[in-house]
């Protein structure tokens, strides 16, 4: 920890912000990087990942699959509070920021920004890393240009809101053509079983 600007503590940046002049960046970025990584692979490579997954999207096929629902669903709650407030500690240890009741109300906005965020990655903790930077780079650049010029600052709201409901769209499309897909290949299948049995039952008649 270093002393920031004015009182307490803050993240070191080992030098991260000589990268991009006049910017706060530090190693919390780091920090996010390693716990997006250790996310993915809780939840991708782990048995607690795959049982947190199976309860939430169908808790009753997870209990009559032996898995506790209950609890993982508590865990699951627990580790995105841990995960927010994990956040939450980075966006205000950085040198550029202080508790203040200004960047108090500014909080809750960027908080909710996360669930867009996770939208546009499909859920996914590694494309979560990308999707945020992309979303930052736009927010960012537009309140710079609202600064500086006569550029609307809500413009870069538009543009991540038409950005997110393509994505919310274009999963939408996916998984109805998915179902689809499924639907079609049960009923060939069924299709299939019909006809075997037609031609069992046609043997048999044929061989009395």
């Amino acid at each position: 920890l270093r002393k920031p600007m004015t009182s307490g503590v803050g993240t070191i940046n080992f030098g991260l912000d000589k990268l991009l002049a006049g910017s706060a960046l530090d190693i919390s970025i780091i920090i996010a990087i390693v716990i997006a990584i250790i996310i993915f692979i809780m939840m991708e490579k782990t048995t607690f990942g795959y049982e947190l997954k199976a309860s939430g999207f169908n808790r009753n096929a997870a209990k009559y699959a032996g898995m506790n629902e209950k609890r993982n669903i508590i865990l699951s709650m627990t580790i995105a509070g841990a995960l927010s407030a994990a956040g939450a500690c980075l966006w205000y240890l950085n040198n550029n920021n202080e508790f203040m009741w200004n960047t108090y109300s500014i909080l809750p906005q960027e908080g909710f920004n996360g669930i867009p965020c996770a939208l546009l990655a499909s859920n996914n903790p590694i494309g979560v890393i990308f999707s945020a930077l992309f979303l930052r780079y736009i927010t960012k650049s537009g309140f710079n240009l609202a600064g500086y010029t006569s550029f609307n600052e809500y413009v870069p709201q538009l543009i991540i809101a038409v950005i997110i409901y393509f994505a919310g769209f274009s999963k939408l499309i996916f998984d109805f053509l998915n179902r689809r897909d499924v639907k079609k290949q049960i009923a060939i299948h069924k299709l299939d079983i019909r006809k075997k049995q037609d031609e069992k039952i046609k043997k048999e008649k044929e061989g009395k």
